[in-house]
C-alpha cells in the first residue's frame, strides 16, 4: 500500500505491478552492468533478511526459482563477509561459489 492513497495501485506505462515478479527472473544473467561490482548472483538476494522480510533475500517479487537467486547459505556467507572484510572479498567469495555451481 503507498504512502499517498491517490498513487493508484494499477500498473501504468511507467510502473509494474508490485505483486509480479521481477523482470530480471526471466534474463540471462542477474541484474548487473559495466562498471558494478560482479556477485555471481542477483545483489539483492545476497542482503540475507529474516523469513518473514518482504525485501532482500526474502523479496516476494524474487521467485524461489530464479537462476540468479544466491541460496539462503549463500546469503549468510556474503553478509558475514561483507562486515568482516567489504563488498569485494565478499563478492569474490559469491561469484566463486555461483562459478564453482554453474558447471
Amino acid at each position: 500500500m503507498p504512502a499517498d492513497a491517490t498513487i493508484p495501485q494499477a500498473p501504468t506505462a511507467v510502473h509494474g505491478s508490485g505483486s509480479q515478479p521481477y523482470p530480471c527472473h526471466a534474463a540471462p544473467e542477474p541484474p548487473n552492468g559495466p562498471g558494478f561490482i560482479q556477485y555471481g548472483y542477483c545483489r539483492t538476494s545476497l542482503d540475507h533478511q529474516p523469513p518473514g522480510a518482504r525485501h532482500g533475500s526474502t523479496d516476494p517479487r524474487c521467485p524461489r526459482d530464479c537462476q540468479h537467486k544466491a541460496p539462503q547459505q549463500v546469503a549468510v556467507m556474503f553478509t558475514k563477509t561483507f562486515g568482516w572484510n567489504g563488498a569485494r572479498a565478499a563478492a569474490k567469495q559469491s561469484k566463486a561459489h555461483r562459478d564453482n555451481n554453474r558447471k
